[in-house]
C-alpha cells in the first residue's frame, strides 16, 4: 500500500481552507511521504515538498508538536505538485488532526472549510477535495472523464477547541473516512 501521510496539525481560525528524518516522532507511520511539522516553516521532513505560507498563517501549540493557524480568510499552506499527490488507482491514507477556532459556515453544496485538496484548476480537470459542509466531511474527486464525483462522505459536526483525527483510507475498492478525538 502506498501511503501519503500528509500529518498535519493544524489549528483552524475560521477557516477557508500538513530537521531531519531522525527528528520524525515515533508516533509518524512507516510508508509516510511528506509531513509538514509547523515548525515555524512549511518544510516538508520527509521528501522535500516544501510549501510556502500564503496570508494569514501563524504557529501555535499542536497536537503533534506545532501546528499551523490559518486565519479563516487568506491562510493557507501551498504545497508543489508531485505526481505523489495523484493517487489514481493505489491505495493511500491522507491523515490530519485539526481544531477549529469557530463553526464552518458552508453548507454540502458549498463546503467550508476545505482542508487539504490537489486541484489542478476550475472545474473537471484532475483534482480531490477533501472539505466539511452542512455536517458533512466530503471527499470530492474530478476529472475530465469522470466529472465530479464524490467518492465518500461521513458525518461530522465539530465543537470548536477541540482536536479531532482525521483519516481518509482508501484500500482496494474501499474507502474510510474515521473521525475520532
Amino acid at each position: 500500500m502506498r501511503i501519503l501521510q500528509v500529518f498535519l496539525a493544524m489549528l483552524l481560525g475560521l477557516f477557508s481552507q500538513a530537521s531531519l528524518l531522525a527528528a520524525i516522532p515515533a508516533c509518524i507511520p512507516s510508508g509516510i511521504q511528506a509531513w509538514w511539522s509547523a515548525d515555524g516553516d512549511a518544510v516538508d521532513q520527509v521528501n522535500g515538498h516544501s510549501g510556502a505560507l500564503q496570508g494569514g498563517v501563524t504557529f501555535s501549540p499542536g497536537k503533534v508538536g506545532q501546528a499551523f493557524n490559518l486565519d479563516g480568510s487568506t491562510g493557507r499552506v501551498a504545497i508543489p505538485n508531485s505526481p505523489l499527490w495523484n493517487f489514481g488507482s493505489n491505495d493511500f491514507t491522507i491523515d490530519l488532526w485539526m481544531n477549529l477556532n469557530a463553526a464552518p459556515s458552508g453548507g454540502i453544496g458549498n463546503p467550508s472549510p476545505v482542508f487539504l485538496s490537489h486541484d489542478n484548476g476550475p472545474t473537471n480537470v484532475n483534482k480531490w477535495v477533501l472539505s466539511l459542509g452542512g455536517g458533512i466531511l466530503n471527499f470530492q474527486v474530478a476529472s475530465p472523464s469522470l466529472g465530479p464525483v464524490v467518492v465518500v462522505q461521513a458525518p461530522f459536526v465539530p465543537l470548536i477547541h477541540q482536536w479531532y483525527h482525521l483519516a481518509l483510507t482508501r484500500s482496494g475498492t474501499t474507502e474510510r473516512m474515521p473521525v475520532s478525538s
